[in-house]
């Protein structure tokens, strides 16, 4: 134990020191002597095989310098890039064990990740031959990878570094390959089941430049690829969703899966990011609402209808049934129900308690999307909902300041909703023509209750605010009798003059926001 204790001790000694060194280094020479490169590669050589540590000591651009001047060579730069880690399994291992423990399979390929994204960095890219030897890796990965069955192999951890793939061969292998396993939806550290390997690698597969749809087409045709497992793959790699439509021959396929994607609620963290860097790129020439603004939950209802015209609607059910491949969640649910609300698919009701009940922010931007009844109900149902708007923003006050923030957001979301859906240019028009109609019938008229001798009245004074008065017998009196007080109908009166008090100051704020 002692041995050990101290072995280990002296090991994180020198791999601290030569990680300020090779820091130092980096500062002080970019171009060090040839000889200070050769000698720096063996050291770093020898401390990685005879004094290892979990992360080894040379990095790529020792191997690169030590290539440079012929004293590595191609075969250094693939071991260091995937080839067996050096440390050993156990701090007792024996010397004799020593070499045994060395062939334990690598888990962290962070160069290799580097090298394999579909934009590498700068100063990687500036090294072809680098690239073009990661490429090779990458090729001989994806064919040990593709013979596999159930059990992991030597490549499994190298694949889910990959950062990119291209080819239709290699796409309508995989999914061949998986075949009635589920895609791995969320990431999971360490999975290296078959399902979740090809998972990864379909997420960060891309279309090679000499592609064509016609022969993802026919390649689909002749692998006899369900039409189910088609959809689910456009919604989980949707860089691939031309190709599929293409293949399917749905008009409207391609803007239906952007959409649902555009409007599920989930960020993505687990997708890589040069995908995300495509996904969000395709979305942003499709809706002209921001990134930002789709996250919050806003709704594009033109782009909807747009393809809705074009997509049959055993079709949408189709994409509708499959969504949840485009989230790692239930994030797909919100692009379903703003779906449904747009279609006419919910009852009003319904959304109405959720709202009331669970405060489900989803359903207050969903409750503008449904469409308005005609004729006389119109009106009342869009004063209805503006009012129920407002109670749920009114009523979020008790709870702290985060959930009243993103409460507000949902109100502001579903008044935009509802303002296009009733054909008004923004919220604002819509909310002066709400708060007009609140009080139409007291504008020309008071509201009055006479029980037995006394008249309680609510009027609209010259100053546009509330006022009740109240007479006995033609004499006023200051306050409402306690006889009366409790009456359905006085209470009614009151809470309206309440309800009139907060709309003048709802009202004054947005002509305010209107003149700045």
């Amino acid at each position: 134990n002692s041995y050990w204790g101290t072995r280990n001790r002296i090991t994180n000694f020198l791999s601290d020191w030569i990680r300020h060194a090779q820091n130092y280094t980096f500062l002080a020479y970019q171009n060090p002597p040839e000889h200070y490169q050769i000698r720096w590669w063996q050291i770093v050589r020898w401390l990685d095989y005879w004094m290892p540590s979990y992360y080894p000591v040379t990095r790529l651009w020792d191997v690169h310098h030590a290539y440079q001047v012929a004293a590595a060579t191609e075969a250094d730069i693939i071991f260091h890039l995937v080839g067996a880690t050096e440390r050993e399994t156990t701090s007792k291992t024996s010397s004799a064990t020593l070499a045994e423990s060395k062939a334990r399979l690598r888990s962290h390929f962070q160069e290799l990740s580097e090298l394999t994204r579909r934009k590498p960095r700068a100063d990687l890219a500036e090294h072809a031959y680098l690239l073009d030897i990661a490429d090779r890796i990458r090729h001989r990965i994806l064919a040990v990878e593709l013979q596999r069955g159930d059990f992991p192999t030597a490549a499994s951890n190298a694949a889910r570094a990959l950062r990119s793939i291209t080819g239709i061969s290699t796409i309508v292998q995989l999914i061949q390959a998986i075949g009635s396993e589920k895609l791995v939806r969320h990431y999971s550290y360490n999975n290296l089941s078959k399902a979740s390997v090809f998972s990864h690698l379909m997420r960060i597969s891309f279309p090679a430049p000499e592609d064509t749809p016609e022969e993802f087409k026919q390649r689909v045709l002749s692998a006899k690829i369900s039409e189910s497992k088609l959809i689910q793959f456009a919604f989980y790699a949707p860089q691939w969703v031309n190709y599929v439509e293409h293949a399917l021959g749905w008009a409207g396929f391609t803007d239906a899966v952007w959409w649902i994607h555009a409007h599920t609620k989930d960020t993505s963290w687990s997708v890589e990011h040069d995908v995300r860097e495509t996904w969000e790129a395709q979305i942003s020439e499709r809706t002209p609402l921001s990134t930002k603004s789709l996250i919050d939950g806003a709704v594009d209802v033109a782009w909807f209808l747009q393809f809705w015209k074009r997509l049959k609607k055993e079709r949408w059910q189709q994409l509708y049934d499959l969504a949840q491949f485009a989230s790692s969640s239930g994030g797909h649910q919100r692009a379903r129900l703003f779906a449904d609300a747009m279609l006419g698919n919910l009852e009003a009701s319904a959304i109405r308690d959720r709202i009331t009940q669970k405060r489900h922010q989803d359903s207050v931007r969903a409750l503008g999307l449904l469409p308005l009844p005609k004729g006389k109900k119109r009106e009342k149902e869009l004063l209805d909902r503006y009012q129920l708007f407002q109670e749920f923003l009114r009523t979020s006050k008790q709870f702290g300041s985060q959930r009243q923030a993103s409460e507000k957001l949902a109100v502001e979301i579903g008044l935009e909703n509802l303002a296009r859906t009733a054909g008004f240019i923004d919220p604002q028009r819509l909310q002066w023509a709400m708060e007009a109609a609140a009080i139409a019938d007291l504008v020309s008229q008071s509201q009055t209750i006479t029980i037995d001798t006394v008249s309680v009245s609510l009027s609209i004074n010259s100053l546009g605010e509330p006022e009740i008065t109240i007479s006995k017998a033609g004499k006023s009196l200051k306050s409402i009798p306690a006889a009366i007080k409790k009456n359905p109908q006085v209470q009614a009166l009151t809470n309206r003059k309440q309800d009139i008090t907060k709309q003048a100051s709802r009202m004054r704020i947005s002509l305010e926001q209107a003149m700045c």
